[in-house]
């Protein structure tokens, strides 16, 4: 057992040296490709100097192993009295040395090589050196020289904060421990080498402390202890073999190749992972994994196929309660059911999506307000902890000093009727500021309802009228926009331009809705500066929508709609909507329910009455009916100042 030890403490000195015959064999051929990279980039060369440095990178990148090569570069080298290049070729002559096994040679020139590197102050000269040193002492079997070696190098590794070299020789230093046979202090030095290599992400380091920990283990007679040092080893890029991790790892390499578009090498990659975490039995995983290969179905075209992992998968996370991987897998199916033209289904499938978000999003809300609630309760406690020991304080008082404490006292009374009118003013403000904050994010993440109603009604109607391109693009549309409001919904505000565009998707629906029946234009300042400001959002669309609804469909023809951004002052910017319709009045006689109109424009009034305290600004809405000479109508503007925000 103790030979064993011995004979594997060694291993990976050995395998050092065990490419020296690859190197040899390859002297025959090296002349000729040697000359020819010579031979281009000597034109370039200038001087002998440039000439030493070319040389040495040449060979040492071509790992040269002919001593006539480096003998012509350190003639020149010494020459040009270039310390640096001689220090290097003399190093390369003991590496050669080494390789043919003329190791006292070899120890020679290394020597000569690593005095000129500590009279230079080459440091990492010096340090790589020392380890050729260690190497070839170790392959003696001169282990005193060979610790001797790994103290020296280790002393300017930690001058020099070198962590690598330092991890380095201190394996070194532990596989002495290891080939002497005290196991226990070679352990110790081992794994405090595997610390240190995983805080600054040296793989080398760890791979080579992984492998000894093991084998350590083995010689101690405790194999159990070394299996997981040994898993997590295999192959080192998969360190976390055997684990749910390596599916994940899969997973993300299927989804690289998809970026790739090579989608039989991401499916192969992500079923390898699927494959694990059902071995494992990670209902998580299994799920991810199936949602990743239903998407790589979708994209090689495979819909039966993506359509079968996509429910399989939702099914899963229904039962698992997964909800967040149960909404992905909902929007994956409804982009399924499109690309087969299911889109009835696809439609349903969406508004199952839409159900399932708001209920997430109200679950978020609430826990929030639960936050909030207990906050405000234990603030209102301590405050009235404070005020009944105030009081005990001056029912005390009162029992010793009769005039004095009823003068204290009602001072103390007066003060205590500013606190609770301060404190009383604090709370109303702060329910005001929640109520605030409760309208303006309504208003901000949701849409219009009847907008949304009305769009999902427009999408099955060209479904049922068998308009399906129609009813493709305008899903597309749809959910484009949806995604752009979610996204931004937790924003207090949005830049000039993220609002146009919001306007700009609006528009095309109702445009494409109800075929083009009415013209648009939307303008704005076209400048950086302008388009990068920002001003409240959710503000804009529903006057938009008002003017189409109300303004522009109940008239027959020639129907327009003019939207212009600009900026009227320091603080401020103007938006105009106007139209050409039948007029507020006209509105009122063609529509029966106004209702949602009424609603809108209440909270737009509301929030910008709200911003002119707080922002010191004016913030206005005017709405203006057009008539003619003869007061028939000629349509709406609406004329609103928002403020400009940081």
């Amino acid at each position: 057992m103790k030979r064993f030890c011995l004979k594997s403490g060694f291993v990976l000195f050995w395998s050092i040296w065990a490419f020296s015959p690859v190197l040899l064999s390859q002297n025959k051929n090296e002349n000729k490709i040697d000359t020819e990279v010579l031979r281009k980039r000597y034109a370039i060369t200038k001087s002998e100097t440039d000439w030493v440095k070319l040389k040495y990178w040449v060979g040492k990148s071509e790992s040269i192993m002919r001593l006539t090569y480096w003998d012509s570069v350190l003639a020149i080298a010494n020459k040009k009295q270039q310390h640096l290049y001689t220090c290097r070729a003399l190093w390369q002559k003991s590496i050669v040395y080494t390789a043919s096994g003329d190791i006292p040679t070899a120890l020679d020139f290394a020597n000569r090589a690593l005095a000129i590197a500590e009279q230079q102050q080459y440091q990492q000269e010096t340090i790589e050196l020392i380890k050729s040193l260690e190497h070839i002492y170790a392959r003696q079997l001169n282990r005193a020289k060979s610790l001797e070696m790994s103290y020296r190098g280790l002393r300017v590794a930690e001058k020099i904060d070198d962590k690598r070299a330092v991890i380095d020789f201190n394996s070194s230093i532990a596989r002495y421990y290891w080939s002497t046979g005290d196991l226990d202090k070679a352990l110790e030095v081992q794994l405090n080498c595997l610390k240190l290599a995983k805080e600054i992400v040296y793989e080398f380091g760890i791979s080579s402390a992984l492998v000894d920990i093991g084998s350590i283990y083995v010689a101690k007679n405790e194999g159990e202890k070394s299996v997981p040092y040994y898993l997590e080893c295999k192959n080192y890029a998969h360190v976390v073999a055997g684990t749910i991790y390596e599916a994940d790892i899969y997973n993300s390499v299927g989804a690289a190749f998809q970026f790739l578009k090579q989608y039989d090498s991401a499916y192969y990659y992500t079923l390898k992972g699927y494959e694990i975490a059902v071995a494992l039995q990670n209902k998580q995983g299994m799920c991810s994994l199936q949602s990743s290969l239903a998407g790589i179905c979708l994209l090689k075209g495979n819909y039966t196929e993506a359509e079968h992992l996509a429910k399989e998968a939702l099914d899963l996370a229904n039962k698992s309660a997964f909800t967040a991987q149960g909404i992905e897998l909902l929007m994956s199916l409804k982009q399924i059911y499109v690309k087969q033209g299911k889109y009835l289904a696809a439609l349903e499938v969406y508004e199952e999506y839409i159900t399932l978000r708001d209920r997430v999003s109200n679950e978020k809300v609430r826990k929030e307000a639960l936050e909030k609630a207990y906050t405000y309760d234990l603030e209102k406690k301590q405050n009235e902890n404070l005020v009944l020991s105030q009081r005990n304080a001056i029912q005390k008082l009162q029992l010793n000093q009769s005039n004095v404490l009823l003068l204290g006292a009602a001072g103390v009374f007066l003060v205590l009727l500013v606190i609770l009118f301060l404190y009383k003013r604090q709370i109303r403000y702060r329910a005001d500021f929640l109520q605030l904050q409760s309208e303006q994010r309504l208003l901000r993440s949701q849409m219009n309802p009847h907008f949304i109603f009305n769009s999902l009604n427009a999408i099955k109607q060209f479904v049922m009228t068998e308009r399906n391109r129609d009813a493709e693009l305008y899903l597309s549309k749809f959910a484009k926009l949806i995604r752009n409001l979610l996204e931004r919904s937790m924003e207090e505000n949005i830049r000039v331009s993220e609002e146009v565009e919001i306007l700009k998707g609006y528009l095309e629906m109702e445009s494409l809705r109800f075929e083009d029946s009415f013209q648009y234009t939307l303008s704005c300042d076209e400048s950086t500066e302008f388009k990068n400001f920002r001003i409240p959002q959710s503000m804009l669309q529903p006057l938009v929508e008002n003017a189409i609804w109300h303004g522009l469909l109940p008239k027959e023809s020639n129907r327009k709609v003019t939207i212009t951004l600009v900026r009227n002052s320091e603080k401020t910017i103007q938006c105009t909507i106007d139209d050409n319709g039948v007029g507020r009045k006209g509105s009122v006689n063609a529509v029966n329910n106004d209702k949602s109109k009424s609603l809108a424009i209440h909270f737009i009034q509301q929030r910008l009455s709200r911003m002119r305290p707080s922002d010191n600004v004016i913030c206005t809405m005017q709405i203006i009916d057009k008539h003619d000479s003869k007061g028939n109508s000629l349509g709406t503007k609406v004329v609103i100042v928002l403020p400009i925000l940081n």
